[in-house]
This record gives C-alpha cells, structure tokens and sequence, in this order.
C-alpha cells in the first residue's frame, strides 16, 4: 500500500554541491534527527533561505532513512539528496499567487512545533486502535500560507501488531503489517485533520 511519492531530479537541474559524507543514515522521525535533517538544509543553502515549500521524504514505508529536502521559494526550488549529499538548483514552480506571500525563514522551521503535532496524531489514533505500535514518519511538508501560517501535511506509519493471514491459491502468508495514516494541520485553524484508514 506503499504510496510512491518522491521527485526524480536527476534529468535537469544544476548540482551545487557534491562533497562531503553521506546524510542517509538519518530520519525525520525523532527530535534528533529532525533538527539534524533540518541543519544539514542551513548549511546547505542558508539559514536566511527564503521558503514558502518545505518537505522531507524517506525511502519507503519499510526504510525510514530520509532521502529527500526540498525547499522551494518564489524564485528557486533547492533539491537535496542525503544520501549522495548532492545538492540540485531548478527554477520555482509555484504559481503566481503563491509566490507572493510572505515567506518565512529556513531557519525558522519549528522542530518542536511539528512534533507537537505529531504526538497529537499519535494519540488520536490510539484512542481509536491500540493494535498499532513503532510510528515513524514516512513524509512531512510545511508550506506557507497567504497569512503566513504554516500547513502542516505528514504521513506516519505504524506497525499493526494483531495482522492476519492472506491467502494467494492454497499458499497463506501474513498480512502486510505497515499502516499508512495521512494528517494535516493548519497553525491558525488549529485542527487536526486525518484519513484513518485501516483503523476499522
């Protein structure tokens, strides 16, 4: 159920950098890691890097090394591979609206105020199903709105522990034990909003 949501960059696109050793050894899941993940971007490209896009990606539902920064602003669109430490800088392509507000700083990006939200999404769904454990976060963006809030969207996995058994033919296996649940958050609307799918 793994969705595929990575950018291929490698056809266009300028290198910048391409030093230095690996970051892939890294994840967007704890504090940690996060703030490493974060400073690597900083050092990269600036702390006073304009943004109004910025995401994290991973490798898969099953690999939680990060694989992907991307920081997007009215003028550039910054691609960073952790894992091959190579930096890729193409033009912007956000829209003309979008490109006029306010962006914030990279520097600004608030760890503590993403896991915050995070924990929330962890409780809400325990309070649904206690038969998921192990939640990592797969995917985590944070784009600027017209008012200069931040929207918040993020996948987290969780490992089901009470998975049955599929059957292909005569031949059974277990099933796929790995949850995907989608949320966003707005800072000014302050709700949480979730798909809770296979929590049924």
């Amino acid at each position: 159920m793994k969705k595929i949501i990575y950018t291929l960059i490698f056809a266009t696109g300028l290198f910048l950098t391409s030093c230095g050793g690996s970051n892939g050894n890294l994840s967007i899941t704890t504090k940690e890691d996060l703030q490493k993940a974060k400073q690597v971007l900083v050092d990269k490209i600036g702390a006073d890097t304009e943004v109004l896009d910025l995401s994290f990606n991973t490798r898969s539902t099953r690999k939680t090394e990060l694989q992907q920064g991307l920081v997007q602003n009215k003028t550039d669109y910054f691609i960073y591979m952790y894992e091959y430490d190579k930096l890729v800088k193409q033009a912007s392509t956000l829209n003309a609206q979008r490109k006029g507000y306010k962006p914030m700083k990279l520097s600004d990006f608030n760890v503590d105020e993403f896991l915050e939200i995070k924990g929330k999404a962890i409780a809400l769904i325990e309070e649904k199903s206690k038969d998921f454990t192990d939640f990592t976060v797969e995917s985590l963006s944070c784009s600027v709105k017209e008012n200069g809030e931040r929207d918040y969207r993020f996948t987290l996995v969780g490992v089901k522990t009470k998975e049955g058994i599929s059957y292909v033919g005569n031949k059974k296996y277990p099933k796929e034990p790995f949850y995907e649940f989608d949320f966003s958050y707005e800072t000014d609307v302050k709700v949480l909003t979730s798909n809770t799918q296979g929590l049924n």
